[in-house]
């Protein structure tokens, strides 16, 4: 699951072009957490996670969901 979350947070940033900068500053963390937590190095709280998905424009929900997992099977 912490490798999903990093993953996914990464995908959506690099797809919505904002930068480590960027999110941390919007985030409130700073910019070397934001590279721990993408590199699966790190847990986030539920705040973080929250947080993050509001930046990304994303549910916080979709942050820690398996895009490969299809739950309509």
């Amino acid at each position: 699951m912490q490798q999903t979350l990093a993953n996914n947070i990464r995908s959506f940033r690099i797809s919505k072009r904002i930068t480590h900068d960027r999110l941390a500053e919007r985030c409130a963390m700073h910019r070397n957490h934001v590279g721990t937590v993408e590199r699966g190095d790190r847990n986030i709280t539920l705040d973080t996670m929250a947080r993050s998905a509001g930046v990304l424009g994303e549910a916080a929900s979709s942050l820690s969901s398996d895009p490969g997992f299809d739950d309509e099977t």
